[in-house]
């Protein structure tokens, strides 16, 4: 619906700066050059917004015009606007005494034209359906028809008890309704009927016609469910204003909640795929480092042993970038977790050093590593992931380094905040290529590499990513330091309590069997013929026996025939998973529903571990399976299992 807007203005010039500005807001414009032809012009057109000059050519001035406007019946709530170049206090009270909506400097036509697009959208047609309840047959009659002719589709009844069926029946974007009404049920009655159904036709708006002048009374009828209300006499034009807000309001809720559902939607099929991915790489890797983990006991010459352990190497690395990307996914979802456990970090500086000097040989390149006297020596942290915070920064600044040096230093502030002892501070300094200053936040973001020198050094594009998340995740801060060709120096402070040094806590040890192989009566589940090997080899290797079942189905037959205090189940096989099958033993009044049952499972999503722990199963171990967390694993069982 187009608006009609009617502007008094002597000035020839300005008339055509009205006309275009009238226009361009998509308005039907008259414009007087003064207010003598005002009563003819009225008695022909009817205008739904008017702009008025202070100092109008005629014989009524624009403050009489306004007052001449506001005495028609069809002007009382029409917009009344004051173009002037008179701001003073005095001109504004007189202006809004005289019944102006608002005043615009003349000089300064961007307010108004931002004024009249909203006017503009206050006009336009509104849709939606309304259950409109009202016992006055007059009020009814002239609120269908204003409401009506705004756009809206209306059904009134003059009951509650008639509205209240028509609403069950039917859906509606808004109900309307007065308080006091006649029969069995009061407009009150009815919005907590509403306000206790489920779902989107529990929270459908309610605008409340109420006769109270109690303020209390009315903040009770918003407590109770009502979203806003209108005061008699009912004044039609502020039942269409608020009908619209609230319309608007539930209309943008709506595109909210929608949005909110395919961010759900796409964040499941991210972590569907991420699953997947994990799943289909890490079964694999298992039977490569599996197999090599057996090697590893057979009799090799130095250089095949050196070969060896490269090659395990690498396939760990591979291991860490999939732990890299599950972390993130982690992250995204809150599910990212800081453990607290005795760490030496110099012994962790020292250990990732061993691992990148081959490759910081290979360059020519310094790597230095040191700690300040005020380091302890055992923190109480994270170590895995402190170890992956320092692996990443020192591994990115050998990587970027082709001459010079790598500096890693550790210090450690005292701290009076009494949530930790003090901050673990970090630095790690390179002379490598450097960032520009742009581009140093950009360095963070994940699968970001800012440059085509980082392109051309390889990577996934995740280390800084996962250092920051585990960073902020720890309650620290992290930032960086570059110049082009002159190398960067990135920083860390990790909030940590001090502990005291025990001589032994350094001391790299395997876990040892803590079982006799006559205690544990094992039955592998596992349908891959690689992994099927791979499990034996290493059970062979602390001398364990076991059977051997292909799916869920036939583990629950041999189950049915022989006794097992144990069961290495892997996940995802035909016939029957591993799920099913665990959840089957579990719920089983068979004598083995009791057994242990640890998942030995290449998706090690968070929500795949739930699952196995949902579904009756005791323990999960992520494929691939090394030797010593499959020992740790096997005591903790055989604790239980005694107990």
């Amino acid at each position: 619906m187009v608006s009609r807007v009617l502007a008094i203005e002597g000035s020839k010039a300005f008339r055509l700066v009205l006309k275009g500005l009238f226009t361009n807001a998509g308005m039907e414009v008259t414009i007087l050059e003064n207010s003598d032809a005002l009563e003819d012009c009225l008695e022909n057109t009817s205008f739904d917004f008017v702009c008025l000059g202070l100092h109008i050519p005629g014989s009524l001035d624009g403050l009489e015009v306004c007052r001449m406007l506001r005495d028609r019946p069809g002007y009382r709530y029409t917009p009344i606007v004051l173009l002037t170049s008179e701001a003073g206090q005095a001109t504004q009270t007189e202006a809004f005494s005289s019944g102006f909506t608002d005043i615009f400097h003349r000089q300064e036509l961007d307010d108004l034209d931002a004024y009249l697009k909203r006017h503009q959208e206050m006009s336009r047609s509104v849709e939606g359906r309304v259950l409109y309840i009202e016992d006055s047959v007059s009020q009814q009659m002239s609120m269908v028809a204003f409401l009506g002719h705004s756009g809206l589709t209306i059904d009134a009844f003059d009951n509650a008890d008639e509205g209240w069926k028509a609403f069950q029946a039917q859906d509606y974007d808004i109900v309307l309704t007065d308080i006091v009404l006649p029969g069995t049920m009061s407009g009150l009655h009815l919005v907590h009927r509403i306000r206790r159904l489920e779902g989107p036709k529990g929270d459908t708006p309610i605008l409340a016609i109420t006769g109270y002048d109690d303020p209390s009374r009315r903040v009770e009828l918003l407590q109770r469910g009502v979203n806003d209300y209108v005061s008699k006499p009912v004044v039609p034009q502020e039942v269409l204003v608020r009908v619209r807000t609230l319309l608007k309001n539930r209309y943008l809720v709506k595109q909210l909640q929608e949005q909110n559902q395919q961010i759900e939607a796409q964040s499941r099929n991210q972590l569907s795929f991420l699953a997947s991915i994990s799943h289909d790489v890490r079964t694999p890797l298992n039977g490569i480092l599996g197999i090599m983990e057996l090697i590893r006991s057979a009799k090799l010459d130095q250089q095949q042993l050196h070969w060896l352990q490269i090659a395990m190497q690498s396939g760990e690395h591979l291991v860490s970038i999939i732990d890299d990307v599950l972390d993130l996914s982690r992250a995204e979802v809150g599910e990212f977790v800081i453990e607290q456990q005795p760490v030496l970090p110099l012994q962790v500086l020292q250990n990732v050093a061993s691992n990148l000097k081959p490759q910081a040989d290979s360059k020519s390149i310094k790597l230095n590593v040191s700690v300040s006297a005020s380091c302890p020596d055992v923190v109480e942290a994270d170590g895995r992931r402190f170890y992956q915070v320092v692996t990443n920064l020192m591994s990115n600044a050998v990587k970027f380094t082709d001459n010079g040096a790598v500096d890693v230093h550790l210090d450690f502030i005292e701290s009076a905040d009494a949530s930790a002892d003090g901050m673990l501070i970090g630095t790690v300094v390179d002379t490598g290529v450097g960032i520009p200053d742009v581009l140093c936040d950009a360095v963070f973001q994940k699968f970001r590499q800012v440059d085509a020198v980082a392109r051309s050094k390889g990577g996934s594009g995740l280390g800084l990513a996962i250092v920051r998340t585990i960073v902020e995740s720890w309650g620290g801060s992290l930032g960086v330091e570059s110049e082009v060709g002159k190398g960067s120096r990135f920083w860390f402070n990790l909030p940590v309590n001090v502990l005291e040094n025990d001589p032994l806590m350094g001391e790299a040890h395997l876990e040892t069997p803590s079982f006799k192989p006559e205690d544990l009566k094992i039955l592998l589940v596992e349908d891959n013929r690689i992994n099927q090997l791979v499990a034996g080899g290493l059970l062979a290797k602390l001398s364990l026996q076991h059977d051997l079942a292909e799916d869920g189905q036939q583990a629950l037959d041999m189950l049915a025939q022989k006794d097992y205090n144990l069961i290495l189940m892997d996940c995802q096989m035909p016939v029957m998973d591993g799920y099913e099958a665990a959840a089957y033993i579990r719920h089983s009044d068979q004598s083995f529903q009791h057994i242990y049952i640890i998942a030995l499972t290449a998706s090690a999503m968070i929500t795949e571990e739930r699952k196995c722990y949902r579904v009756g199963m005791n323990d999960f171990i992520a494929k691939p399976v090394q030797l010593d967390s499959l020992v740790k694993a096997l005591n903790k069982a055989h604790g239980a299992i005694g107990a």
